[in-house]
């Protein structure tokens, strides 16, 4: 197997993990998302995250879409540099690469103009990718271009059949963790690996219990599952019918039961989906920062970036709550319970 090092050894990350111990006292505490909550305008938010070390310059509005990305590009060359492999960097940047082949693809079916939805920090340029599906010549993209070709051919043949937007999301997702799985299996690291059984997993979890609330078919979530999880499609149809509020016995001796048994009594309750899209949230955070403990290895390198942009997110929903003029307590239904 190609390697650049000799993952047996997992000593070699000692340097990696204290420069993340360093960086960890640098990640927003929970006192700063509270205050900045307490705020009265996005100007104020900006000044709690210039005491953090966010690179805030004129305080308007239209500044924070670009403060977060190069916060986030900062954190995605963190990975890069300290997880000391690039096919480690590349398992994670490759999201990027997909999402801008969902959107060149968007733009291509619906011609809208969606020049914003476009990410970097993929390996691929944006436009590189965009002009492979206008050419419908993906060589451009060397080492992608069968998956992302086979990808864009799949979501193009599935639109001549039903033009749905909702297929584009589906299918792309559904090659992007086929891919990624693949390549953390090739690389060899369990860790990752599992990371995304994880979840997939969780996201096929969240789909199964939106769906059934909204009384779709078992076809819409056959169509929506992903493979490559611990649960097989088979476990989720075989009780697809049962009354709602009985389908987390399905999770009895699994360790989802409870985050399902909690996500769906708020449900019963407050007839929206938010405490179970956080809690599914929190629970992957929770697994996945359960390995900053580990002294020497990737693991620490990746919970940290994992903790960055959940922080991302979490300011996201802040500023944007502020933008839009939102109370305090409507902001805090999406925000994780270890921040307010």
């Amino acid at each position: 197997m190609d390697k650049l090092f000799d993952y047996s050894s997992a000593s070699k990350y000692a340097y990696s993990v204290a420069k993340v111990r360093f960086y960890e006292t640098k990640l927003l505490t929970r006192d700063k998302v509270i205050r900045m909550l307490g705020t009265e305008d996005v100007s104020e938010c900006f000044r709690v995250l210039e005491e953090a070390g966010y690179p805030v310059s004129t305080g308007s509005e239209s500044e924070f879409n670009p403060i977060l990305q190069k916060e986030y590009e900062k954190a995605l060359e963190l990975l890069r540099l300290l997880s000391m492999d690039e096919r480690i960097y590349a398992l994670f940047a490759v999201r990027h690469d997909f999402h801008n082949l969902k959107t060149a693809a968007k733009e291509a079916f619906t011609k809208d103009d969606l020049h914003a939805a476009y990410q970097v920090g993929g390996t691929h340029d944006p436009k590189d990718i965009k002009g492979a599906i206008i050419e419908e010549d993906f060589k451009r993209l060397g080492e992608d271009a069968a998956v992302l070709g086979e990808t864009y051919m799949a979501i193009k043949t599935k639109h001549e059949e039903d033009p749905a937007p909702k297929f584009i999301d589906i299918i792309t997702d559904r090659f992007m963790y086929k891919e990624m799985l693949r390549r953390a299996r090739k690389i060899g690291d369990g860790f990752v690996t599992r990371l995304f059984v994880k979840e997939i997993d969780l996201i096929n979890i969240r789909t199964f219990f939106r769906l059934r609330y909204l009384q779709k078919k078992r076809i819409d979530f056959t169509e929506a599952f992903i493979s490559g999880g611990d649960f097989t499609i088979d476990f989720f149809l075989k009780n697809y019918e049962d009354d709602f509020y009985t389908l987390k016995n399905l999770f009895k001796g699994t360790e989802f039961l409870n985050l399902i048994t909690d996500g769906s009594a708020y449900l019963e309750e407050h007839k929206t989906f938010l405490r179970f899209e956080r809690l599914i949230n929190e629970y992957f955070i929770k697994y996945v920062k359960g390995a900053k403990w580990i002294s020497f290895g990737i693991e620490p390198v990746v919970a940290y970036y994992y903790a960055k942009v959940k922080e991302l997110k979490v300011v996201r929903m802040v500023l944007t709550g502020k933008v839009n003029k939102l109370m305090p307590d409507e902001i805090k239904e999406g925000i994780p319970d270890e921040y307010i």
